[in-house]
């Protein structure tokens, strides 16, 4: 999803963009995602802008996925189902009420509208009608009502159909295996020969071999196999983010 998601954006800017996946688009965990999009709070906290450059980003963030789910749907008439349905955070135990208090100091200090239900309130909830929970007034609960969430499945579909539209080139089934350097950069991916890619390679560049593919820019979104695929990079990957913007990771 987060590779779909780069090259999307990059089209959308002029770029040329491929986009190499290992497996099957969107097989992985953001097939299993549960798709739920906490809010952010508000643009201050205490009067003074937040500082934290996650909380900001956790801001940015859910102002845009709004527009964006509405860009995609215009652009490639695919509902990825994002509602602002609200969050229900629920403890019924002595530990899950601390976790939830620190929540609750944490959307008062962000700004985040949240509200303290009973569990009469919870059972009288046209959302939520038929809900049974153990636990009756013993309960503590919350609702977060600018809580999001997205349909993981629909949303990459969209995410495909709209890279398609603005030319993104997109191989299934072929894996990254290493990298071809020289003294400053990387110059090329090198792919397993089974892969699609690899041997259709000779098409996209015919100053690589037949199991490369050369750019200007590489982009890693690889998940849990990032580290183990850039393991040869390291030292060098780190040099170069500190001298300049040509690795992305």
């Amino acid at each position: 999803m987060i590779g779909l998601s780069i090259a999307l954006e990059c089209a959308k800017r002029g770029c040329k963009v491929t986009l190499l996946e290992r497996g099957k688009l969107g097989q992985q965990a953001s097939w299993a995602g549960a798709g739920i999009l906490p809010t952010g709070g508000s643009a201050t906290t205490g009067g003074s802008k937040i500082e934290d450059p996650i909380e900001q980003l956790r801001q940015l963030s859910d102002r845009l996925h709004e527009a964006w789910a509405e860009w995609l749907y215009e652009f490639t008439g695919i509902d990825n189902e994002y509602r602002r349905t609200g969050g229900l955070y629920i403890a019924r135990s002595a530990a899950e009420r601390a976790t939830l208090k620190a929540n609750r100091l944490w959307w008062e200090e962000l700004g985040v509208e949240h509200e303290l239900w009973s569990a009469r309130e919870l059972a009288n909830s046209i959302r939520l009608k038929g809900l049974q929970l153990v636990g009756g007034e013993h309960l503590a609960l919350y609702y977060v009502p600018r809580d999001a969430k997205l349909r993981n499945p629909w949303h990459v579909q969209a995410l495909r159909v709209a890279c398609e539209r603005l030319g993104v080139v997109i191989h299934e089934e072929t894996e990254v295996v290493g990298f071809t350097t020289d003294s400053e950069r990387v110059r090329s991916v090198r792919l397993a020969r089974s892969g699609a890619a690899a041997r259709d390679a000779v098409k996209v560049s015919s100053a690589v071999r037949s199991d490369e593919i050369a750019s200007d820019r590489f982009c890693i979104t690889a998940g849990a196999w990032s580290n183990r695929l850039l393991g040869e990079l390291k030292d060098r990957k780190s040099t170069r983010l500190n001298s300049s913007h040509e690795w992305i990771s």
